[in-house]
């Protein structure tokens, strides 16, 4: 039996009760019937016109309202009036309808009723137009007439400002009477259209001749083309804003026209209408209620028996019904207030029946387990390592902000315009400089997704913005998801200015290589030819040792042909003079030969010495080059070893050279010995054998010098070829360094490049 109760459908439970209760009530009315049949005729009619005499009332009194409603709205134009009037029309439409159903056996009420109605209609009709009227004049002052009236000024104050900066005091004067008409005539159009004081009118058209005018004799004296490019906004502007002005002054006429004219009349009929009804109806009451007391007092007895029987009967049907349908219902309330909770472990006992409650109950099975799927991937946003924000697509302000966007927000708060606690609930306009640009960007998914970095003081936020859709597909809203990328973009910029230096240091440091490999090469060269120099000079010098040997070995004939013919001294003597004068000079040549090739070997010891210098400069360059200078390092040191070498030889030149100029200048001494000698042969001869012997021995010294001068301008030469060897050396080490130096450049170049290549791609990512 309980199972067929759980199983019946509330219909048909509240169906049967109330069959039973009714039941019971006809049988009990069918036993007084006969007493309550004129009672009953005689109660419906006072019913029927009590109830048509409250449904005017009713009708009146709303009316009354709607009424109100609708003129504030046209005086204060606020949407919340003409919404009150559309919903009070909402309401009054059928019940006038079904005022006239219920009169139409009364031919007089029922032709008020319909009059009633088409007042009602014509009413309605006239404040829709003055509703789309009001809507459209403070439409186009918002929009277009206090816009453009405040561009007006500001143009002309730009114009001013750029006149003033020029001197033009003939443009100053006219813009400044352009700027104080053209605030008359925004003063004198508010004026009018707030108060509804026509006598502005002509007022404010005065004011628009005078700007028109104005600033067509401005125009004039303007001379550059950003005053006439204001100059011509302003005119298109003032013939849009004339215009707007005239159009919404038409809309409030016909706006007052309606309220106060067929709008007024129409209600007035309407009252007058519902005025008669109500005395009507309360002269018909009056006479049927005197009509029905007598017949109500006599059936008041059965009234009060079938009411009694009526109620216990009632009574139990209710408590019998509220057992099986009340109790499952609270529980199904006790389930939907904890799932509203948040509690998904509820259990849902009211499943099984098979009636509307248990599909209740088996809905709110399904009802629990979308909220648990709800619920875990609300969980699953919440404690998401990514900052994730929610906005509402209507107004714009922050609905949700998972922990991890909290505690980042709290790490840079003191740069924010609101406390990160406070933030739920708050526009996101307070984010940006031009709301309007982002809200029309997050308005529709057209612009999403999107991506860009902002600057919140010193720190710079990575956003990204992406569309949210619900089951239906349409756009639901944006999700930010954001990081503050501060020191990211720090290591990156210090990234490119430390490699970026270092880069172009190794790039200056080759072309510093090259310009010295060049200077290199110069000085090689310069070496080269003065070692050639210095060959001829040496080939001269030995030309010169082996005439000084020729002379030497005549000089040896001569002493023994003075030994053999003494008696021939005094003329052998002279020749003899003679011949050691020619060897005087041919010696003093070869001591001035020998201090010309100390002057070459001093030249070849300052190359030698530059050259070392600037091999010395190249191996600074190239450790500051790092490991891309160590093969211009080697080359470096190599020059090094070679103006090593070459300082060296050209000092042993020095010690022979210094060696010849001694022996040359004993040479010099004994040649001035010989010719004293052979002077004194002219006056002592008889100390000739004496001095022949004396000038044999020196005559064996000066042979052991030549040849030993010989020998070291042999050597001279040599060391001088071998100089030649090591320039040409220098030249080869010079044309490496210039090879590494280009190699080392373009290795910069791919350097820099990869450099910028890098930063480009760390900077998308």
């Amino acid at each position: 039996m309980k199972k067929l109760a759980n199983d019946l459908p509330i219909k048909a439970k509240l169906f049967v009760g109330f069959g039973i209760v009714i039941a019971i009530m006809g049988v009990m009315s069918v036993l007084s019937y006969s007493n309550f049949v004129t009672v009953g005729h005689e109660v419906e009619e006072l019913t029927k016109i009590a109830d048509e005499a409250a449904e005017v009332a009713h009708i009146e009194a709303e009316f009354l309202k709607l009424r109100a409603h609708a003129r504030e709205f046209a005086n204060l134009g606020h949407d919340k009036d003409a919404k009150a009037v559309a919903k009070i029309a909402k309401t009054l439409a059928p019940l006038i309808k079904k005022l006239i159903d219920e009169v139409k056996s009364n031919p007089q009420v029922f032709a008020k009723a319909t009059h009633l109605k088409k007042e009602f209609d014509i009413y309605i009709k006239d404040f829709e137009k003055a509703k789309a009227l009001d809507h459209e004049f403070r439409g186009l002052i918002h929009k277009k007439l206090e816009p453009e009236g405040i561009k007006i000024v500001e143009d002309l104050n730009e114009i001013l400002k750029r006149a003033a900066k020029e001197g033009n005091r003939d443009a100053m004067t006219y813009v400044t009477a352009a700027r104080e008409h053209a605030l008359k005539a925004r003063l004198y159009a508010n004026i009018l259209i707030g108060r509804q004081d026509n006598s502005f009118g002509p007022k404010a058209n005065q004011e628009f001749q005078a700007l028109t005018s104005t600033l067509k004799a401005l125009g004039k004296t303007l001379t550059t083309s950003g005053e006439k490019k204001l100059h011509d906004e302003i005119n298109v502007l003032l013939k849009d804003y004339i215009a707007t002005f005239n159009k919404i002054h038409e809309d409030e006429k016909e706006l007052r026209h309606l309220i106060d004219g067929e709008m007024k009349e129409a209600s007035n009929l309407l009252a007058s209408d519902a005025e008669w009804m109500m005395k009507k109806f309360t002269r018909e009451e009056h006479h049927i209620r005197d009509e029905t007391e007598h017949s109500i007092k006599f059936a008041e007895t059965e009234i009060v028996i079938i009411g009694i029987v009526g109620v216990v009967v009632g009574l139990l049907l209710a408590f019998g019904t509220g057992t099986t349908i009340a109790g499952p219902i609270a529980s199904i309330t006790r389930n939907i207030k904890g799932l509203a909770s948040g509690d998904i472990r509820i259990k849902i006992e009211v499943q099984d029946r098979g009636d509307e409650i248990g599909d209740m109950g088996k809905a709110l099975v399904e009802l629990r387990e979308t909220s648990i799927e709800a619920f875990t991937k609300g969980q699953m946003i919440d404690t998401m390592p990514m900052n994730v924000m929610l906005c509402d697509l209507d107004t714009f302000n922050v609905t949700y902000a998972n922990e991890a966007s909290k505690e980042t927000l709290r790490t840079i708060e003191h740069l924010l315009p609101v406390k990160t606690d406070d933030l739920i609930g708050t526009c996101i306009d307070i984010f940006h400089k031009n709301p309007a640009y982002q809200r029309n960007m997050l308005s529709t998914d057209e612009h999403l997704p999107h991506r860009a970095q902002i600057n919140v003081g010193t720190e710079t936020l990575d956003l990204r913005v992406s569309a949210v859709y619900d089951n239906a597909g349409d756009y639901y809203g944006p999700m930010l998801t954001w990081n503050v990328v501060t020191k990211q973009i720090e290591l990156i910029n210090s990234f490119e200015s430390n490699v970026g230096s270092v880069a172009n240091s190794v790039s200056d440091a080759a072309s510093h290589m090259q310009t010295t490999s060049k200077t290199m090469g110069v000085v090689s060269q310069e070496a080269s030819t003065r070692s050639a120099t210095v060959a001829e000079a040496s080939e001269e010098a030995a030309t010169n040792i082996q005439s000084v040997a020729v002379a030497t070995e005549e000089l040896t004939s001569s002493i023994q042909e003075i030994s053999r013919q003494v008696s021939h001294a005094s003329g052998i003597s002279q020749g003899a003079v003679s011949d050691s004068n020619t060897a005087k000079e041919t010696v003093e040549d070869l001591v001035k030969a020998a201090q010309a090739i100390g002057e070459v070997v001093a030249l070849i010891t300052d190359i030698a010495e530059q050259t070392n210098l600037l091999a010395l400069n190249a191996t600074i360059e190239a450790a500051r080059a790092g490991d891309a200078g160590k093969g211009f390092a080697v080359v470096a040191s190599e020059v090094k070893n070679l103006a090593n070498q070459t300082a060296k030889a050209t000092d042993d030149i020095k010690v022979q050279i210094d060696e010849v100029q001694a022996r040359t200048g004993d040479a010099a001494s004994a040649i001035g010995s010989i010719g004293t000698t052979i002077k004194e042969i002219e006056e002592v001869t008889t100390a000739i054998a004496a001095a022949v012997e004396e000038q044999n021995a020196a005559t064996q010294e000066i042979v052991r010098t030549v040849e030993e001068v010989s020998k070291g301008t042999q050597e001279v030469s040599e060391n001088i070829s071998q100089l030649s060897v090591v320039a040409g050396q220098a030249q080869e080490a010079s044309d490496g360094v210039s090879s590494t130096s280009s190699e080392l450049g373009q290795n910069s170049a791919m350097l820099n490049q990869a450099v910028e290549d890098f930063l480009v791609e760390i900077r998308a990512m």
